[in-house]
């Protein structure tokens, strides 16, 4: 049952019938149903989702969650170009963006524009800043997806640690 006040970003679900335990979205991870924040949810007037297995949780957070975290963003610290700190959404048209420009680089056919450097969200980069950036922001995605398969299917992970350095 899906109440007016769901949120995929901030709410609870019990697994596979074990009432000793919740699955929090806000805090991605598993708590007992004795956990302060969880009773202040309760007391808000909410009621958690009974779901059928790990399984199924992981397929409603994939489609309704994930989107939603990674538009959020990556957050960024370059040790070589400090102009670049900063947050990037991640969202899939951001990703499509950055893999075709990263991709485009890499091929030899230099960078949007023609020339030494481009501005992408307001920031100017180089074909190696470029580069690393899109690197940094493959494995963030990939472990988005990876670690919260890992931490619903099993209990235990973090998602990706922020800030992302690159070169």
């Amino acid at each position: 049952m899906i109440f007016s006040n769901y949120t995929a970003q901030d709410w609870y679900w019990i697994v596979a019938g074990d009432d000793t335990k919740v699955y929090a979205s806000q805090r991605v991870g598993y708590f007992p149903v004795a956990d302060a924040t969880y009773a202040a949810w309760l007391d808000a007037g909410n009621l958690p989702t009974r779901i059928i297995n790990s399984q199924e949780l992981l397929d409603v957070l994939m489609q309704q969650w994930v989107p939603s975290y990674l538009a959020t963003g990556m957050q960024v610290v370059s040790t070589g170009t400090p102009s670049l700190n900063d947050t990037y959404p991640m969202d899939q048209t951001s990703q499509n963006q950055i893999t075709g420009i990263a991709t485009s680089i890499a091929a030899g056919r230099g960078l949007p524009g023609g020339g030494s450097t481009f501005f992408y969200q307001g920031h100017q980069f180089n074909e190696a800043s470029f580069l690393n950036f899109a690197d940094a922001a493959s494995n963030f995605v990939y472990g988005s997806y990876h670690s919260l398969g890992l931490i619903v299917m099993t209990g235990s992970g973090s998602m990706p640690a922020q800030p992302v350095t690159i070169p």
